[in-house]
């Protein structure tokens, strides 16, 4: 494929799970990807995977929840790319406790990630599109950008509020060339419940903590059991093949599920069967 044709991805959160799986998938489809991480070190696995495959990944530091981070990998890219045709936002985590637990610190800088780094991508890329009258933006959401879950309110506040933004920015865009989607994975087999931080607060207590850390273990056997990572990658690919993509993509038995039941019962059963979920999961 010649250098003006070559179709450019960019894609966060490339350590690991769904965005390591899915620049691997973009590069076996002829992409050339930027893949991004924070830290640098983790970059062994995706590193080794597309040396072996012979794919046209390039792997980059940026840390999303820093402006001069996502300042200084744009500028890096315009000077070696005339062009930006996808751009995935993937990088996020989340903290896990209930409110009492969390101190202003936790919930700002859950939204620093998963809400205002998926705005600063959004902020430098779609300008870039406008110019080239094209382009395909896919955010990771989730199943908690839907609907609510317990001890995971910083989580779900921050993907509920980047569904409202790409709902408003999908119909700034309605008259351009430019496809935003989001997807909503249920449970995925990744990193995710390992790398769930708990609360930064001095005051909390051990029985609280503990609890919490049974919690988190758990969480990390049901997501060893779940979807699998690339499925949700190849899953992008097929949304980026689309030409006109919808606005929404709900992935997973179990999230299909769940929203049939949220369709079928009433707010206060719905909301009792999730209480009853969390209960069965300190159970396992």
């Amino acid at each position: 494929m010649s250098e003006d044709n070559l179709k450019i991805a960019l894609v966060t959160g490339c350590s690991s799970g769904i965005g390591l799986e899915t620049a691997l998938e973009l590069g076996k489809n002829g992409y050339r990807v930027y893949a991004t991480m924070r830290d640098l070190s983790k970059k062994n696995i995706l590193e080794n995977q597309k040396e072996n495959q012979q794919l046209d990944i390039q792997i980059l530091e940026l840390d999303v929840s820093k402006d001069e981070s996502v300042k200084n990998f744009f500028e890096l890219i315009l000077e070696k790319e005339d062009h930006v045709d996808v751009l995935i936002n993937n990088a996020g985590y989340g903290v896990l406790g209930a409110l009492e637990d969390l101190s202003l610190q936790d919930i700002k800088q859950q939204f620093e990630t998963d809400f205002f780094g998926p705005v600063r991508m959004m902020k430098n890329t779609i300008p870039l599109m406008k110019k080239q009258n094209y382009g395909k933006i896919i955010s990771v959401s989730s199943l908690a950008g839907k609907i609510g879950f317990g001890f995971m309110s910083a989580y779900v506040a921050s993907k509920f509020a980047l569904e409202g933004f790409h709902d408003s920015i999908r119909q700034e865009l309605l008259e351009s060339n430019i496809h935003m989607s989001i997807i909503e994975p249920g449970a995925v087999n990744t990193k995710f419940a390992q790398n769930m931080l708990l609360p930064i607060n001095p005051e909390l207590s051990s029985e609280k903590k503990q609890i919490l850390k049974i919690m988190k273990s758990q969480t990390e056997k049901i997501l060893a059991g779940s979807f699998e990572s690339v499925e949700v990658a190849k899953k992008i690919i097929l949304i980026l093949n689309e030409d006109d993509p919808k606005p929404r993509y709900l992935i997973g038995r179990d999230a299909e599920r769940i929203m049939i039941d949220k369709n079928r019962l009433s707010e206060t059963e719905f909301e009792q069967s999730i209480s009853k979920f969390f209960s069965e999961l300190m159970e396992i």
